[in-house]
């Protein structure tokens, strides 16, 4: 049951992080797209 509980958490956190990756990388292409025509 524990280990259940502790498998989902790290799930929920890998998740949470490859969203925040994705995110990061969204902003760091619209950068570098936007520099360009500035």
């Amino acid at each position: 049951m524990k280990m259940k509980h502790v498998e989902l958490f790290t799930q929920h956190r890998f998740k949470a992080n490859i969203g925040q990756l994705l995110k990061h990388r969204g902003v760091i292409t619209l950068i570098s797209t936007a520099l360009p025509y500035q």
